[in-house]
């Protein structure tokens, strides 16, 4: 995985869709330009679509900022980041597999994802479906997910939920992510690990 994409492809989007003051022509009903929020997610299995480490659980928690990028009359466009107080990967002693009898041990993480693009859409409805995706990095307290790998990992997510706005200017949020972990073969190993995570959220717009 090359994060080192990330930065050019957010100024692309950021050249291409014209930030707060073109917004205003297509003010959004429920919330406003600026978002801050918390969220959390629990993956109970990793898979193997990408990366090769079965048997792992994975907890993330974040603290989330927003700015609309370009809003339609139905669609919002927001560039978010995302602070990650806590990230634990639940991975086995050994290592590698959880064997018959065997235990996991929790290993924690802090981080950022810096880049990420989120769509909103029915603005107008205080039910908005939404998808995005984000790419960043994480720091563990001890090689992850193997021995021999790294501490310093590269993290790409994308995924699709449900903002729910019972209030002006506050909203729910639900979905689906699946979240990659990979140290981009800077260590020897790099297995890396895929998360399926299932999160969901608080947001305060202004």
């Amino acid at each position: 995985m090359r994060m080192r994409l990330w930065p050019a492809l957010l100024l692309v989007f950021v050249s291409v869709f014209p930030t707060s003051s073109a917004s205003a022509q297509a003010k959004d009903p429920f919330g406003g330009d600026s978002e801050i929020g918390f969220w959390a997610g629990f993956s109970p299995q990793s898979g193997s679509t990408v990366g090769g480490s079965p048997d792992r659980k994975f907890f993330l928690t974040a603290i989330r900022y927003s700015r609309v990028l370009k809003n339609w009359r139905d669609i919002g466009f927001r560039y978010t980041i995302d602070l990650v107080p806590a990230a634990v990967v639940f991975q086995p002693k050994n290592g590698f597999q959880v064997l018959s009898g065997g235990q996991r041990e929790a290993i924690y993480g802090t981080g950022i994802s810096p880049v990420g693009l989120q769509l909103n859409f029915r603005r107008q409805k205080a039910l908005q479906p939404f998808g995005e995706i984000n790419g960043g990095l994480l720091y563990f307290a001890q090689n992850v997910p193997v021995p021999g790998s790294s501490n310093f990992n590269f993290t790409f997510d994308f995924g699709a939920g449900a903002q729910y706005f019972f209030r002006r200017n506050r909203a729910f949020s639900a979905g689906y992510m699946f979240h990659h972990i990979s140290n981009a073969e800077t260590a020897p190993h790099n297995p890396g690990i895929d998360n399926n995570i299932i999160f969901g959220g608080l947001s305060w717009y202004w």
